[in-house]
């Protein structure tokens, strides 16, 4: 049965972890990231608020400059350089991104490892149709996200490489790994379900 994300991060994640978003624009991982944060009190690194930094507040919503490939690499860099000392303060993390490569998720797993933590991934996913209205509602004036349009979400699929845990275990065998699945379909986070839990040491 399905289980609510809220009553899962409640009663089962009850241990301090590195906690990866991934998934495709507007499937719903900046509302999971501040669901979790109030629940486990951990802070968020975004990597929409990044990438303003880096590439400044008047070109964020120019879509070719945002969706270059080493633009996003450089964003993910930055959020991987700030993640010690977020964790000097705090017992866990949440890092909010598309994750698209597996070789990202990968490097998170070494953070986690880095400061003996559990990874958890999630992947929130929702129908097309459903994402593509939730990019139509957005506007450039309250920026959440530079995906704008149908073609970044397409974009984005186009490349999204498939989660695999067993890959990220050979790395760091060691290492405590949950990927869970969030169906963010729903309009109501309070209805947001998780789907599908795979976990094990090391992947396994």
């Amino acid at each position: 049965m399905d289980e609510s994300l809220i009553t899962f991060v409640k009663q089962e994640l009850n241990f301090d972890c590195l906690l990866v978003l991934c998934g495709l624009p507007a499937t719903g991982k900046t509302g999971v990231g501040r669901i979790i944060s109030r629940i486990k009190d951990y802070p968020i690194l975004q990597s929409d608020l990044i990438r303003k930094e880096i590439i400044g507040v008047d070109d964020i919503l120019n879509e070719e400059l945002a969706s270059d490939e080493q633009n996003r690499l450089r964003v993910y860099d930055l959020m991987f350089d700030r993640i010690d000392e977020v964790l000097k303060k705090h017992l866990g993390l949440i890092l909010d991104a598309t994750f698209f490569l597996q070789s990202l998720r990968v490097r998170a797993a070494g953070a986690a490892v880095a400061h003996q933590l559990s990874l958890i991934i999630i992947e929130t996913v929702c129908p097309q149709e459903v994402a593509i209205r939730r990019i139509q509602g957005r506007n450039k004036i309250n920026y959440e996200s530079n995906a704008l349009t149908e073609r970044a979400y397409f974009n984005n699929k186009r490349i999204f490489q498939p989660i695999d845990i067993r890959d990220i275990g050979r790395s760091y065998p060691d290492l405590n790994i949950i990927y869970l699945v969030v169906d963010t379909t729903s309009d109501s986070f309070e209805d947001w379900v998780v789907v599908k839990i795979q976990s094990g040491k090391g992947g396994n």
